[in-house]
């Protein structure tokens, strides 16, 4: 049986194990099929997109040679990560047209909206914005083209992706984030016992800055120092020692703002040896929620502003975890309540890491197995 993964961004030694190579690659033939010169032209000027020995990976420049390469080598199954754009629901048309069953693999972790993005708009942009959002779903439901299968990882895709549970369309599978949670070796990370660990979000220099061509949220000279205060006057505080877990794409030299430890690679293990997390919105807070950490969610009156600061706020309510502005942040050790909620992070497992009863398997095990067993 052939499995192809279409993907419009490169392919790194990194995605292969994220998106199970090994794993899939014991009972099946697995292709990567890049498009990123097709579909995203832009990325490519910030990545390296050469290939690795060790993946299947094949580069495509235009879409003759897709179809071509496609209609020579043509899969069982095709597990698409494409963007909703006319140009690519045409390569999904070609797709069905040649009996390939496409598969969606919703695999990004949590991202709760509690904050609706009409809040303090005119009458005139609500109206806009709600008509603009259905004639978009009417496009969707009567021109794209329907996926065979979604691989689910939690169960407010069923709601958001409008999936009928009882369809048989739906693959109930686990997180990615929970994939690694039960793959994590016990690496001995130097650093002391009684540590706080921060999510780092590479918010000033982010790659995507860069490649959409938009202003990052707040400056390098205006968040470092902020950030870096507030860490100081915490671990004085708390009598405690924080470590960051550095953006694994973050170039940013940490050390030139910081005193605290900067630790690379090493963001899950951070978060399951710790005491506590800090953490804006970053979808790593799924590993705090595992492995039942308090969250303390960091925004400040300029975040505040800005759809990273709705984000934030989002998480904190989500999880009823604290809030704490920077900016505002005093020297009072009753400030902060450090306790999860035990039923909102149980609804928040559900809702967004795992919702397959199938206990200590991957979401790519959970794959493989449905493959074998249901479809012939």
């Amino acid at each position: 049986m052939k499995i192809y993964f279409l993907r419009s961004s490169p392919v790194t030694e990194l995605d292969a194990e994220r998106f199970g190579y090994k794993i899939l690659k014991r009972k099946f033939e697995i292709k990567f099929l890049d498009v990123t010169k097709i579909f995203n032209k832009n990325h490519i000027h910030y990545v390296n997109l050469k290939n690795f020995e060790n993946i299947d990976n094949i580069q495509f420049s235009n879409l003759d040679e897709l179809k071509s390469y496609i209609l020579s080598n043509p899969p069982n199954f095709i597990i698409d990560y494409l963007k909703f754009g006319f140009k690519e629901n045409k390569i999904r048309i070609f797709l069905k047209k040649n009996k390939i069953k496409l598969i969606r693999n919703i695999y990004h972790g949590p991202k709760p909206n509690l904050i609706s993005p009409l809040d303090n708009k005119s009458f005139l942009k609500k109206f806009l914005f709600r008509t603009s959002n259905y004639l978009k779903k009417i496009i969707v439901d009567f021109f794209f083209v329907k996926f065979d299968y979604y691989l689910i990882p939690g169960l407010s895709v069923f709601k958001n992706y409008n999936i009928n549970e009882k369809s048989g369309k739906a693959i109930k599978t686990v997180s990615l984030d929970y994939d690694k949670s039960i793959q994590l070796n016990k690496i001995n990370i130097k650093v002391s016992k009684n540590y706080s660990v921060f999510i780092d979000q590479d918010f000033p220099n982010h790659i995507d800055h860069k490649i959409k061509k938009r202003q990052p949220q707040i400056s390098e000279d205006e968040y470092f120092p902020l950030l870096s205060n507030f860490f100081n006057k915490y671990e004085n505080i708390y009598d405690t020692k924080i470590v960051i877990a550095a953006h694994p794409k973050s170039s940013t030299k940490f050390e030139n703002f910081f005193k605290q430890e900067i630790l690379h690679g090493y963001t899950s293990e951070l978060i399951r040896d710790s005491n506590e997390v800090f953490a804006h919105y970053s979808t790593a807070i799924s590993f705090a929620v595992i492995f039942k950490k308090p969250i303390i969610f960091l925004t400040s009156n300029n975040l505040k502003k800005s759809r990273v600061g709705k984000g934030i706020v989002d998480y904190s309510n989500l999880l009823n975890s604290p809030l704490v502005n920077m900016d505002e942040f005093t020297c009072n050790p009753k400030e902060i309540e450090k306790k999860i909620n035990e039923k909102k992070y149980n609804s928040f497992y559900r809702q967004f890491i795992k919702c397959s009863e199938i206990n200590n398997k991957s979401s790519w095990e959970i794959f493989s197995d449905f493959l074998e067993s249901s479809i012939k």
